[in-house]
């Protein structure tokens, strides 16, 4: 083959570097063959500097990869390798410039080689990145564009533009800071989407403190228009204490200012490495930016609008009107409220369908028509007028509703619409119609009323308060309550009044006020400060009601409560008030003071006999009486019944007391004249003085109670001085008391019997059955000590149910045993008092199987005299049981003729008192004589007690007398001596038992047997 000349190379070489783009050729082994001018340019290098062995020039160019090539990626390598043409585009390393590089197998002389063109795209290049980058952008600007448009909230658009950002810009986070406020302490992210492996995840919502530097950072952004970068090779360096807390290495961050609200902070971060933000990114950052900032504006004025929507649609809905939109054209509802529908009570559809006439009765109370009316106030609104008037409804049952109603017309260019507000002024109606009634209750009323401004000065007074005072209403307008007054009160008062009611408190008194007449009342006066909506005082209104003959009443009564209702005299409480005070007094003073105790005696006979109304007017004239035998210092005062008590202050000498003692005695001893009827009253009179007897004022009222009864015990009408000695005998009683109180269930109680005889058999007819008490360690008791107290604590009632049960078992033992006497059981006053005293005595009677006609109970003479309506009753039902009755103590008492008839009696008991001096004291000898004729005359059996000497047998004997009693024949004896006496003297051996019954031989009969039990008596 021909070589190619020299001159043939060179004009080759020279066409060749005249191409546009790079040829290079190379043989298989690399080695070029040719290179052109073009191709040194492009690739930097010349042929020389390429060197001979230049098979890598591809090391200069690396791939869209970035990587160099290398002997198994290289174009020209691969070309020769697969043997067809391979097309790369590549970078220069050095220069940057890219590169189209097209290498094709070629044969050469019979050897294989490779010719390789390059041309240059890089122009090309920049502008398919530059399409590929606005691309990008344009997308992602679209898909915001689609969020914002999609999103109907602003947490939901928030939430995927944030996700959009977190992809748009491979960053480990997005977030939104709000508020965006420099000079918080504190911030928050209420919004994020991060990466998971991002360390800082779920730090949402979480408060961090506001370091320096980020409020510095905040409030540079809050200054820049452009997004700021932050961290590695951009402008500012991220705060410490943002990097730390949330591990970033670079961040963006630009300021939106939505139209509504505080800004917020949009931020990306990169946290695994440092990146550098190109201007790319700060474009497209800002253009997101921007387009969030104006949807966050779309959204919250959306959002507020329906708010306000909401807002004001629950305005409406709950207004406290009836609200409604009228369309004038058609005269139809277009829209109601909530309340519309409670006023008429209907539904809002059945409301809109209704016709409003329908709405209207025919006429309105003014009897006008409504339809017409109700078009004149529409006319009125359409002329610009805005008419409030009363008007009457009718609701879907009928009922008439008194309202006021509002029109304005809405404005609107299509339609003629009104709306109109309905207040359901029904109730009210009621009130004004009330307050109308509580005028005229002002006007009206008892009390009387003044009102005053704040200053004090009356503006109203009502017809009472003329009344009351006497003042006119002209009088006293523009004057001051001080009109009134009546100096009875000092200054102190009207000042703490005036502090009390300026202080809007309310102020409640008596006041003492002078009329215009200038009489002096009393007045229960209320002043209440009346205030406005501020609390503000502006009025004073004072009610007053005259209670002057109230207050008199309360003295009254304070008078009756400290002293005795019918003698006046001090009472029991206002003694002992007095006596303490005297008591401090004397000991101050190293003064005596002397305590009285008095009790009348025998007064409860005068007040059972002639009456209560005799009784207190001798209680009475005993009060006087004691007044005026004393001091003037001293003090009497009457602690009920018959009993009173002196307080004697001042006391030089225990002589002085007995003087005055002596002179009440006096006093009180002399005749009373009481309903023609002469009386004669005495008093025992116990004394007691302080210091010597106690330094307790109770103490000292004790012992001069105890000082009267031992007075009373030495005969009445005297007076005693306490003793130790009483005090004793009082510790004795109380003993005496608790040992009696256990003497029935310790059986320590008897019976002792006292025979009765008969002066027409001279035989024992009955016995008497007297309590006894057996003290262990005491003997007996004497009954008149233990008797009295029984009645006092009320033990009679049990014990004289033991006794009428014993004595009526006692009773059947004698009547079996052939003696068939009486038994005599005395009833007391407290026992006849009881309610059950005719069912205990019959129940000892059936239980005992004796016959009640062996029964006989004495009652005494003053017995009958208590309530005998009621004593006639039961002495009735004792004798319908065929029990007899006698009057025990006969005599002694006040009885009259007509209570003897009155009462189903059987015997009268004349008293021992009498019997005593029967032969010696003419007096008893009549008076004796007087009760057995009066006996005899009303067929009463006469039994005579105590008869102890022949010559008062004999005497009674020659008086007829029935039956006697007493020690001449034989004192009370236990049963066993009653048997003894009744199997000698009644004529009867031993009991005999016939037929499975008792039964008695009659011995022969005894003629004048008086003399044998007399002879018995002597020898007992």
């Amino acid at each position: 083959m021909r070589q190619p000349s020299e001159k043939g190379i060179t004009l080759y070489q020279s066409i060749v570097d005249l191409l546009p783009h790079g040829v290079i050729c190379q043989d298989q082994d690399g080695n070029i063959i040719t290179i052109n001018a073009q191709a040194e340019h492009l690739l930097g290098l010349t042929r020389e500097q390429l060197g001979p062995d230049t098979i890598h020039w591809g090391n200069l160019l690396c791939d869209n990869q970035q990587q160099p090539y290398n002997t198994h990626n290289h174009p020209a390598l691969l070309a020769l390798k697969k043997n067809r043409p391979v097309h790369h585009e590549s970078c220069v390393i050095k220069s940057q410039r890219w590169l189209s590089i097209d290498s094709t197998p070629i044969n050469t002389d019979g050897s294989p080689a490779v010719l390789s063109t390059l041309t240059d795209i890089t122009e090309l290049k920049q502008r398919e990145e530059q399409a590929q980058s606005s691309l990008f952008k344009l997308s992602a600007i679209e898909r915001i564009n689609h969020i914002s448009l999609d999103a109907e909230t602003v947490e939901e658009m928030l939430e995927q533009a944030l996700e959009e950002l977190l992809a748009t810009f491979n960053c480990d986070r997005a977030a939104l800071l709000y508020p965006c406020n420099p000079d918080a302490d504190s911030f928050s992210v209420p919004y994020e989407q991060t990466r998971p492996e991002w360390p800082g995840a779920k730090s949402q919502s979480r408060s961090v403190p506001m370091g320096s530097h980020t409020s510095e950072l905040l409030l540079i952004s809050l200054n820049s228009p452009q997004p700021l970068c932050f961290g590695g090779q951009n402008e500012l360096p991220v705060p410490s204490e943002i990097k730390h807390h949330f591990h970033i290495l670079s961040q963006m961050i630009m300021t939106l200012h939505p139209k509504f609200g505080d800004p917020w902070a949009l931020i990306i971060h990169h946290c695994t490495e440092e990146h550098l933000f190109t201007d790319e990114e700060r474009w497209l950052f800002n253009e997101i930016g921007s387009r969030i900032t104006n949807t966050l504006s779309n959204l919250i004025d959306l959002r507020n609008l329906r708010e306000n929507e909401e807002r004001y649609r629950s305005l409406v809905e709950n207004a406290p009107d009836a609200l409604f939109v009228l369309d004038v054209t058609n005269h139809q509802l277009i829209d109601v409220n909530k309340n519309s529908c409670t006023l008429f009570g209907m539904r809002r559809s059945e409301l809109l369908e209704t016709e409003t006439y329908r709405l209207n009765p025919i006429n309105q109370p003014n009897g006008l028509n409504s339809a017409r009316q109700f078009q004149h106030f529409i006319d009125q609104t359409l002329a610009g007028q805005q008419p409030v008037f009363e008007w009457v409804f009718i609701n879907s049952d009928n009922r008439r509703l008194e309202c006021e109603v509002r029109l304005i017309q809405v404005p609107n260019n299509k339609e003629l619409l009104i709306r109109g507000s309905i207040i359901d002024i029904s109730e009210r109606k009621l009130k004004e119609a009330h307050m109308r009634q509580l005028s005229r209750a002002l006007q009206q009323t008892a009390d009387a009323i003044t009102i005053t401004d704040k200053y004090g000065v009356i503006e109203y007074v009502n017809p009472s308060f003329e009344a009351i005072t006497g003042y006119s209403s002209a009088e006293v307008v523009g004057q001051t309550p001080q009109i009134l007054s009546s100096q009875k009160h000092p200054p102190e008062f009207y000042q703490k009044l005036w502090h009390t009611i300026s202080a809007g408190e309310t102020f409640s008194d008596t006041i003492t006020n002078k009329k215009k007449d200038g009489t002096l009342f009393h007045e229960e006066k209320t002043i209440t400060p009346l205030k406005d909506d501020n609390g503000n005082i502006t009025h004073f209104i004072a009610t007053g009601r005259d209670i002057t003959e109230r207050i008199n009443t309360q003295e009254r009564l304070l008078h009756l409560a400290h002293h005795d209702l019918l003698t006046d005299l001090p009472n029991r409480g206002s003694f002992n008030e007095r006596l303490q005070m005297e008591v401090k007094h004397a000991h101050r003073k190293e003064r005596r003071v002397a305590v009285l105790f008095i009790d009348l005696d025998r007064f409860k006979i005068i007040n059972d006999t002639l009456g209560h109304d005799v009784g207190d007017q001798v209680l009475q004239t005993a009060a006087v009486r004691l007044v005026n035998g004393l001091r003037a210092s001293d003090t009497v005062a009457r602690l009920g019944g018959d009993e009173f008590a002196i307080l004697l202050p001042e006391i030089a000498s225990t002589d002085e007391v007995t003087m005055i003692t002596e002179k009440l005695l006096l006093e009180l001893a002399k005749p009373l004249y009481i309903n023609e009827r002469e009386l004669f009253i005495s008093a025992s009179i116990g004394i007691s003085l302080y210091p010597d007897d106690s330094l307790d004022p109770r103490i000292l009222v004790k012992h001069a109670d105890m000082a009267m009864y031992r007075a009373k015990s030495m005969g009445r009408n005297t007076y005693r001085f306490f003793s130790a000695e009483l005090s004793n005998r009082a510790d004795e009683r109380l003993t005496l008391e608790s040992n009696l109180r256990r003497a029935l269930e310790r059986e320590e109680f008897c019976l002792h019997y006292q025979p009765q005889i008969s002066f027409n058999t001279g035989r024992i007819t009955g016995v008497e059955a007297l309590l006894r008490w057996q003290q262990p360690g005491h003997g007996l008791t004497p009954p008149d000590q233990f008797i009295p107290i029984l009645e006092e604590t009320g033990l009679i009632i049990e014990v004289g149910e033991w006794v009428a049960r014993n004595a009526c078992q006692q009773l059947r033992h004698w009547h079996d045993a052939g003696y068939p006497i009486r038994m005599a059981i005395n009833v007391s006053s407290r026992q006849f008092n009881d309610k059950r005293l005719e069912e205990r005595v019959q129940k000892a009677i059936q239980q005992s199987g004796v016959p009640a006609t062996a029964i006989e109970l004495e009652i005494t003479e003053s017995l009958l005299m208590q309530n005998p309506s009621r004593t006639e009753q039961t002495l009735k039902n004792f004798a319908q049981m065929g029990i007899n009755l006698a009057i025990d103590d006969f005599g002694v008492g006040y009885s009259s003729l007509s209570y003897l008839r009155r009462f189903p009696l059987n015997t009268l008991k004349i008293d021992r008192a009498f019997v005593n001096d029967i032969t010696t004291d003419p007096d008893d000898a009549a008076i004796i004589t007087t009760i057995i004729a009066m006996a005899k005359a009303l067929k009463l059996a006469t039994v005579a007690e105590g008869v102890e000497t022949q010559a008062q047998l004999d005497f009674l004997r020659a008086l007829h007398c029935d039956t006697v009693q007493g020690y001449l024949f034989s004192k009370p004896v236990l049963p066993a001596e009653i048997d003894t006496l009744l199997t000698q003297y009644n004529g009867i051996t031993e009991p005999q038992k016939e037929k499975g019954r008792a039964g008695v031989t009659p011995a022969r009969p005894a003629t004048n047997n008086l003399p044998r039990i007399i002879g018995l008596s002597d020898q007992a």
